[in-house]
């Protein structure tokens, strides 16, 4: 069989993405957050929790909810409920993203500012700025996938 008819009797496969159901995922990623060891989350006592998802700093939230096109939350901020309700004092979320070189948001709450204030970057791993990704960020094994055969979300 010569190499050009083996190449047509291949069938080409379509790779399908998988859709994130990110109600299960979070509370995957809650169940594991809360069973980490207290010494682990007191890394977070007092500290601001930096992502590239928000473009401000929040400091308290609706249930941890903060809507975007209605469809998902944001890791950061069930992290920081999460942390909260166990008693730790997370101090807010605050935006990772810099323009010219500078922090979009270096002042924090109550006339703090990113010099002064303790930041943990608990996003994902970011190739651009070198960015790892800590036990804080979504793992595999927190992440749940919607059914490809059931009916698309409402979003799509």
């Amino acid at each position: 069989m010569s190499g050009a008819s083996a190449k047509s009797s291949k069938t080409k496969r379509t790779r399908r993405r998988r859709t994130l159901n990110i109600e299960a995922t979070l509370e995957r990623y809650e169940a594991r957050i809360s069973r980490l060891p207290r010494s682990l989350l007191m890394e977070l006592d007092g500290a601001y929790l930096s992502t590239y998802d928000v473009y401000s700093t929040v400091t308290h939230t609706d249930r941890g909810r903060i809507c975007r096109g209605g469809k998902d939350e944001i890791v950061a901020l069930r992290l920081m409920r999460v942390a909260r309700s166990l008693g730790v004092d997370v101090r807010g979320v605050t935006s990772e993203r810099q323009s010219d070189g500078a922090y979009i948001c270096h002042e924090l709450a109550d006339g703090e500012t990113r010099d002064s204030a303790t930041v943990v970057y608990v996003g994902p791993y970011n190739y651009f700025t070198g960015r790892r990704a800590s036990v804080w960020s979504l793992s595999a094994e927190d992440r749940v996938y919607c059914d490809p055969t059931a009916s698309p979300p409402p979003w799509r």
